[in-house]
């Protein structure tokens, strides 16, 4: 379903969504249940300390940023880091797509995230539909500290020493309804299973956050904004084309925007996940020659997938910047070295 779908004002649709709101969330309940009376067996790693990176809401709330963020810092500190997938928009259904030193996989096999945060990291990452499985042999395999599990804020069956929720700055919880009828994957309420929440700035004030302070002490609340790192010639641009195959592309667009107030970026938006084929890149030229364009940006999810179709595409890297982030850090560092 289309994300866009979510803010329909058409009555009939409402209704409908409203009734498949409610099954979503019974079904919901009923696997929470399940696990939380071991009716469905939960998997523990042993001498692993496992972090679940996850979201309350649909999509969009910097994810991946901060995986790559935490698994940077972490292995900065010593610790050998592993990271694990479902197997989302991925030829292969399970594997290692990286051992940290070499690619296992290419980016059509492994889906773009997983591949993107393998390259940026060097760490071992793996995938699966079966991630406790996966999780457990990544880590027994590569003798692991640490286990970084993305988006398994709802996946109970791996026991997990922290969970972390990345939550969305502008838009937070919407209407606080649950799919589709909202952006909520289960009620506001369920934050209290979660220990830190990570807030994605964009524009906003810090404090904007009112809802959060009811499931979590101040100091378990952190504030995510990032930089945009571009090339001179991108900078130097007066009509630039921003290419975002992502949840939010409107959010990548207007950072542009504010990066370059000079400079007129048009922004073009394509599906989450999008594999670019050849009608992609002959629109992207016609568009280009129509307007004038002097450059093509795109994300760093999206570079990886396009460079091979096109010669004159350009990244923006991403800096990402916590707001005393090194606390994550030492609680992690510390509980793992308890956990060992």
């Amino acid at each position: 379903m289309k994300r866009d779908l979510i803010y329909t004002n058409n009555i009939f649709l409402k209704v409908i969504f409203f009734f498949l709101s409610i099954i979503y969330l019974i079904l919901n309940r009923i696997k929470f249940y399940l696990f939380k009376h071991n009716i469905l067996k939960k998997v523990k790693i042993d001498n692993t300390f496992v972090v679940s990176v996850g979201n309350i809401t649909a999509g969009g709330t910097g994810k991946t940023p901060f995986v790559i963020w935490l698994t940077q810092r972490l292995k900065k500190k010593g610790l050998k880091v592993g990271v694990v997938f479902r197997a989302y928009k991925s030829k292969e259904k399970e594997g290692i797509v990286s051992d940290g030193d070499s690619m296992l996989m290419d980016i059509s096999e492994s889906g773009d995230e997983p591949w993107l945060i393998a390259k940026k990291t060097s760490v071992p990452v793996a995938i699966g539909k079966y991630r406790a499985k996966i999780a457990k042999r990544l880590s027994e395999q590569y003798s692991l500290d640490v286990v970084i599990m993305d988006d398994a804020f709802q996946y109970w069956r791996l026991i997990r020493d922290l969970d972390i929720v990345c939550v969305d700055g502008k838009e937070m919880f919407y209407n606080k309804k649950i799919l589709p009828l909202g952006i909520m994957r289960e009620p506001i309420e369920n934050l209290d299973r979660a220990h830190i929440a990570v807030i994605k700035r964009q524009d906003q004030i810090a404090g904007e956050d009112e809802d959060l302070k009811k499931y979590f002490d101040e100091d378990a609340i952190f504030d995510m904004s990032y930089e945009l790192s571009l090339s001179e010639r991108v900078k130097e641009s007066k009509r630039i084309l921003a290419l975002a195959g992502i949840a939010k592309p409107e959010g990548f667009f207007n950072m542009l925007r504010k990066r370059l107030p000079e400079s007129k970026v048009f922004g073009m938006p394509f599906n989450d996940h999008c594999i670019y084929d050849l009608d992609d890149i002959k629109r992207i030229n016609m568009f280009c020659k129509k307007n004038m364009i002097d450059s093509i940006v795109c994300t760093e999810k999206d570079y990886f997938k396009l460079v091979e179709l096109m010669d004159d595409v350009e990244c923006a890297q991403l800096k990402v910047n916590i707001r005393g982030g090194e606390d994550i850090e030492e609680r992690i560092v510390n509980a793992s070295d308890n956990s060992r």
